[in-house]
């Protein structure tokens, strides 16, 4: 009995308490059928969310308008003629219908550092061009928008992780963009991330996707390099999210702490750039006119040295005309003096 006792009271081990959270109450969980964006982090979730919403909302008020700014504009109307009654019953029954979905909703992924933003936009729209000019307007005005974020990717739809759910979800994300009537050939690649999740492998994720784009006889071909579109695959756990992008090299591979560093290198080069040029264009042009000055001086006293060079050698020249001709007639009348000499003493003797 004292054995069957302490097999009962046998405490728990304790890889049964690890990884079991309070998980909170009314948060939803990623599934197929979403859309949305994917955010990763370096912890700080909780700042990484607020910095999510505040960059989103931003845009999307610039692109989508405002959030519920046309709400409840029709209930005002006509509220006086009605009774109490019908007002109360009317605002019950307002109640107890389907409550506004809420245009960004941060959900659980079921995964480390990585947070899904499900997006509600009007005409149920992807986010894919809402994250695009995002990061472009970032490029475009070098301005920094976050700090605990660290990748923006668009997530156009989701399934469950099988090959046949992706396939049909491939092939109907591609109507838009590989399979329309005015598609041109392009170039693409396949960018794939598994987390917690061993039941599909990266080449067969690959080979499919690459085999559909292929097989739609519009010549479209691979290119790892500079592709034009490129086919990101995130799978996380049973749920796989996918969306089609353009400019991945070009933002990063939409890699938001790497636009920022990207940023921060160019202010920092054309810093440095204005440090090495760094005259004013006023004093600039005082030294060009300062040098006009000086250079048109010298030209004059160079020509003014020259004319009075040319006088003076002209003047030696002619008073050493002068000397010799006088020189020369003191040798001449010497010689004849030596010569009537020598005549002289010849007679003589």
């Amino acid at each position: 009995m004292a054995d069957n006792n302490t097999n009962l009271k046998r405490k728990r081990p304790k890889a049964f308490y690890v990884g079991q959270k309070k998980k909170k109450k009314g948060q939803e969980h990623l599934t197929p059928g979403m859309k949305g964006v994917l955010v990763t982090c370096n912890e700080r979730e909780n700042l990484c969310v607020r910095e999510a919403y505040n960059v989103l909302n931003e845009y999307a008020d610039q692109l989508y308008g405002p959030e519920h700014s046309l709400q409840g504009d029709d209930t005002t109307n006509g509220s006086d003629s009605e009774d109490i009654e019908e007002a109360l019953a009317k605002e019950v029954k307002e109640l107890q219908g389907t409550k506004h979905e809420k245009r960004l909703q941060s959900v659980l992924s079921g995964a480390v550092n990585v947070i899904f933003i499900k997006t509600n936009l009007p005409d149920s729209k992807d986010p894919t061009d809402l994250v695009h000019t995002i990061l472009t307007d970032m490029l475009k005005t070098a301005c920094k928008k976050t700090r605990h974020c660290q990748r923006f990717l668009p997530i156009a739809g989701s399934c469950h992780a099988n090959k046949e759910d992706i396939k049909k979800l491939a092939e109907q994300m591609f109507q838009s963009t590989f399979f329309a009537e005015d598609a041109k050939p392009s170039t693409f690649c396949v960018i794939y991330k598994s987390r917690n999740n061993s039941s599909i492998t990266r080449d067969d994720a690959i080979a499919t996707l690459a085999g559909i784009v292929m097989n739609a006889g519009k010549g479209h071909t691979v290119n790892l390099s500079k592709p034009d579109l490129a086919i990101c695959v995130e799978i996380i756990k049973n749920v796989c999210c996918m969306s089609v992008v353009k400019d991945l090299f070009k933002l990063r591979k939409y890699n938001i702490h790497e636009v920022n560093e990207q940023i921060f290198q160019s202010q920092k080069n054309s810093a440095k750039l204005k440090e090495d040029n760094g005259v004013d264009p006023s004093i600039e042009k005082t030294n060009d006119n300062t040098q006009d000055i000086s250079t048109t001086d010298s030209t004059t006293t160079v020509d003014n040295t020259n004319t009075g060079d040319l006088i003076v050698i002209k003047e030696c020249q002619e008073k050493s005309e002068d000397v010799l001709n006088e020189t020369g007639t003191v040798i001449d009348s010497s010689v004849k003096e030596v010569r009537n000499d020598a005549e002289k003493d010849e007679t003589i003797t």
